[in-house]
């Protein structure tokens, strides 16, 4: 009976210090993932636009306490082009940076120091998205980038001029309509 009671204590005490080995796996494991990731973005988004995202990453800060995003202003598009491609070859890139329209997606894209999107977006990630816009940022196939403000072209023409020149102003030439 004696030896009874020591294997089944033995077998509690097993039994327990497994636990506490799993539990420790698990803690370890929670505190690891628990660890605060840290993006970097660099932007021209200067004047009110500028504090737009500045109050946009605070928020998401606040929201996400296991991220922490830091925005950076870098000057217009022709600044933080050059501090990219300086930071392309210096190997001290962002994690993310805004790019102007139609320059800097090949580039960087040829540098391999840009990755294409398609498969983190998954599928059905872009059926939300104008596609011609994304066009603008597809490079050999693959999204490189994706657009977060859209120019839209506008034409005025003066009506009373028209009609002074002896043109319809309800019938523009072809190339303004």
């Amino acid at each position: 009976m004696i030896a009874r009671e020591k294997r089944k204590r033995r077998k509690v005490w097993a039994a327990a210090i497994a636990t506490i080995f799993v539990i420790g796996i698990v803690m370890s494991a929670s505190l690891w993932a628990a660890e605060k990731q840290e993006q970097v973005i660099w932007h021209s988004k200067a004047t009110h636009r500028g504090k737009v995202w500045a109050k946009m990453v605070e928020d998401f800060n606040a929201s996400h306490p296991d991220i922490k995003v830091t925005a950076t202003y870098q000057g217009g598009y022709e600044q933080t082009i050059q501090k990219i491609t300086a930071g392309i070859a210096g190997n001290a890139t962002p994690d993310v940076a805004e790019l102007p329209q139609y320059y800097g997606v090949r580039q960087f894209a040829e540098s391999g120091k840009l990755q294409a999107l398609d498969d983190l977006l998954g599928k059905g990630g872009k059926d939300d998205l104008y596609e011609p816009a994304l066009a603008r940022y597809t490079y050999k196939g693959k999204l490189y980038a994706i657009p977060n403000a859209m120019s839209t072209t506008l034409l005025y023409y003066n009506v009373n001029a028209f009609k002074e020149a002896g043109l319809d102003p309800d019938k523009p030439p072809p190339d303004m309509g």
